[in-house]
């Protein structure tokens, strides 16, 4: 449940009856939802403290954990997966569809050097995991199967790599540059969900984006918007005043000015500003608007929330500073409007975080209102014995699904 429900206001949730050797601190991770759960897959977390090194299962630094955030009643779970589960468990990418989690890229520990360029599946039915396509390349996963140890792969496929971006689009996934550990790159390749092929995007236009790893990409009436990212060290990172889209029909690059926001004076005066630079941020979008949150700058980790019009390329900066300010976070949105944000750095390679930052993007329909209030008096275990006579008495069937 939410303690209120207040558009652009940003709660704070750290896990409860949960200490942080039961659920580690994490960055790395990625995040996605549907109306009743987030869930969270994989990430990192190097302290030998948080981990029981004496168990013969455990997979340290990197996190072989599924966990599942009830929205309405705010409990966190571990679900136990079993199949081919991925090793690669860094910077990956991870999308739901339908009852499915597709995963595709990633690393292992050194950064860099096991990558993948699997694409794996999870059903969230049995907690099965299934790899759904794995290119014959010696690269992916360590691969002895090819013995003439010949590099080449497979037509169209994108290098096992990590920190690209993952955007669906119909029934198609898109994958957007990444990072091989030591090169970086800005191919475009599509992946058909239903004949399960891959193929290498060419690139029409005279001009194509730099390099880079740790962007967000977000689709857009026909066009891939690109926002930030980062290449090599000292925490480099691309400006948001200008973004690189990418026309699907057309098949062509081309850099966009955007406008600023404007910011007001203590003497009335105004100035225009645009986000910073920035790499290892989130920004999901919801109807018309892109959110941008956090991240990492040359001058440090970001605490602020931006939104991107996207009608007209407008930003505005909400003065809605991160309670906690992350990088290598990972975000999501409901459809009724409701972000979250979750793990992630606060210090600079050393500290991590497990708490939620939960904000409502628009005022969520009134039933959800009304239904929030009716969750904190409830007692849940109570609930699931008298299922049909809470029916019976009005609630709706489709709220208690939620909490059930």
């Amino acid at each position: 449940m939410f303690q209120s429900i207040c558009p652009l206001h940003i709660e704070l949730k750290n896990p409860e009856k949960l200490t942080e050797k039961e659920f580690i601190p994490r960055s790395g991770h990625r995040i996605v939802v549907d109306e009743k759960y987030v869930y969270s897959w994989g990430g990192y977390n190097y302290d030998p403290d948080l981990w029981d090194l004496d168990d013969e299962d455990h997979t340290y630094p990197l996190l072989k954990e599924l966990w599942r955030y009830q929205i309405w009643t705010g409990e966190w779970k571990l679900l136990k997966t079993h199949g081919d589960i991925p090793t690669q468990l860094a910077s990956h990418h991870l999308v739901k569809v339908k009852n499915h989690l597709l995963q595709f890229g990633g690393t292992g520990v050194p950064f860099g050097s096991a990558n993948t360029n699997c694409l794996y599946d999870l059903d969230l039915d049995t907690l099965e995991w299934k790899v759904l396509l794995k290119p014959k390349s010696p690269a992916n996963d360590n691969d002895d199967d090819d013995e003439d140890g010949d590099e080449e792969e497979d037509n169209g496929v994108p290098r096992p790599k990590y920190g690209h971006s993952l955007t669906q689009v119909d029934n198609c996934l898109y994958v957007i540059g990444g990072t091989c550990g030591y090169v970086y790159d800005s191919n475009i390749h599509k992946l058909d969900l239903n004949l399960l092929t891959w193929e290498e995007i060419p690139v029409n236009s005279k001009y194509i984006p730099q390099p880079r790893y740790r962007h967000e990409v977000i689709y857009y009436k026909g066009k891939l918007l690109m926002f930030g990212g980062g290449a090599g060290v000292n925490y480099s990172a691309f400006n948001l005043d200008k973004i690189d889209v990418f026309d699907l029909d057309k098949q062509t690059w081309e850099k966009v000015m955007t406008f600023p926001s404007e910011q007001k004076l203590d003497q009335g005066d105004s100035k225009k500003v645009f986000p910073g630079c920035r790499r290892c941020h989130s920004c999901v979008r919801f109807k018309d608007d892109v959110y941008v949150s956090s991240g990492l700058s040359p001058d440090g980790i970001l605490a602020d929330m931006w939104r991107f019009h996207l009608p007209s390329y407008q930003w505005t900066a909400l003065k809605l500073p991160l309670p906690k300010p992350v990088y290598f976070h990972s975000a999501a949105v409901t459809d009724d409007g409701c972000m979250f944000i979750f793990g992630g750095v606060t210090r600079i390679d050393d500290q991590r975080t497990n708490a939620l930052q939960i904000m409502w993007v628009q005022i969520p329909p009134l039933k959800l209102l009304a239904f929030n209030t009716v969750v904190k008096s409830l007692n849940l275990e109570i609930c699931k014995q008298n299922y049909q006579t809470l029916i019976a008495l009005g609630i709706p069937r489709h709220c208690l699904d939620l909490i059930l």
